[in-house]
């Protein structure tokens, strides 16, 4: 009997002492503390250093994904193309000596406009023609001159019976876009002072005279041989 209580008391004081380690780990004042001291990443009140602004770099990638508008030189141009104002004075303030954005733009309209648009795509033209600065702008009069021509106001592929009796109105029209281009080349030619290459200007006058309409073929030689190129 003495033997069997001796094996039944030894698991019960075991149990008692681990049970007392528990309890007193549970209520150990340096895990209360570590308790206390956790900041949980969303609390900024206990946070040390204050948060910081975004880099520049940030913000210039987020400015540049910004999508950009129409510059206020496209905006005066559509205002006048739907006036059908070509006296308009804002063609010689505002719309003078552009930038290379500005070109693009200019660029981007006349291709967007239908082919029957002699007058607002000439416009268009001409004002890069005048302003001739790049490369861009070279190529870009000449895709104007190696356009078919247009063969009617209603129908550019299509020649429109009813318009005969004023063909010779209506030939300077339909040839708008590709004759401004030669008048300002001409003007640029003119001016000794013109930092623009001569050679450039003589291919896009070959260009023009092999255009299959006769008066811009006549006009590209006459300019040609007048200037020597």
């Amino acid at each position: 009997m003495i033997r069997t209580r001796a094996i039944i008391t030894i698991p019960l004081f075991a149990l008692l002492v681990a049970v007392g380690l528990a309890t007193k780990n549970l209520k150990s004042p340096q895990l209360m503390t570590a308790k206390r001291d956790r900041t949980t990443p969303f609390d900024l009140s206990k946070r040390t250093r204050p948060p910081q602004p975004p880099s520049p770099r940030v913000l210039a990638s987020s400015a540049s994904s910004e999508p950009k508008g129409e510059t206020p030189e496209i905006i005066a141009l559509k205002e006048i193309l739907a006036s059908k104002n070509d006296n308009d004075p804002r063609l010689d303030t505002e719309l003078k000596s552009t930038s290379p954005e500005v070109h693009q733009q200019l660029i981007s309209t006349y291709r967007s406009l239908p082919p029957e648009q002699r007058n607002q795509r000439g416009l268009i033209a001409f004002l890069i023609a005048r302003d001739l600065k790049s490369d861009q702008d070279v190529e870009f009069l000449r895709e104007v001159i190696n356009e078919p021509a247009c063969l009617g106001l209603k129908q550019c592929d299509t020649t429109d019976e009813t318009e005969a009796h004023d063909q010779a109105i209506n030939e300077t029209t339909l040839l708008y876009p590709q004759l401004v281009i030669l008048h300002q080349l001409e003007s640029h030619l003119r001016q000794p002072s013109s930092l623009i290459d001569r050679g450039r200007l003589a291919e896009l006058l070959r260009n023009a005279e092999d255009h299959q309409a006769p008066k811009i073929q006549r006009t590209a030689e006459r300019l040609r041989r007048a200037f020597q190129l």
